[in-house]
């Protein structure tokens, strides 16, 4: 019985409470590709005085805003590392290219997305 409790009031604090809605994103630039069909967003991602902030890189079809975390970069500073300075530059309607610091700390990096193929470089 305990554990059903248990699993019930976790379900129910993971419904109410989910991190999408503690965390707030700052767009910081907007990258339209070629064909003007969708965006590249690069944007910081706060959730909390208990979180660092960190850095995301999203595709986005159509609207520039999103509330969800980067769908092809995350990232964050390395607890203070470097300055999280991100580069993006569309080499197609199809093609992205990424750049971030040597030293930056990354917790996703996708390879596609939607059709696009997407390239990363660490810089100095």
């Amino acid at each position: 019985m305990f554990r059903s409790a248990a699993t019930l009031l976790a379900l129910t604090l993971s419904a109410c409470c989910g991190n999408s809605d503690l965390c707030a994103n700052q767009n910081f630039e907007v990258f339209p590709a070629p064909d003007r069909n969708r965006v590249a967003l690069v944007f910081e991602r706060d959730c909390g005085a208990t979180t660092n902030f960190s850095t995301h890189v999203s595709i986005l079809d159509g609207g520039i805003t999103t509330n969800e975390p980067g769908n092809v970069l995350t990232m964050d500073d390395n607890q203070s590392e470097v300055p999280l300075k991100v580069g993006v530059k569309w080499g197609s309607s199809t093609k992205l290219e990424v750049s971030y610091p040597v030293g930056a700390r990354v917790f996703k990096q996708e390879p596609t997305l939607g059709g696009v193929t997407v390239s990363y470089q660490r810089v100095p």
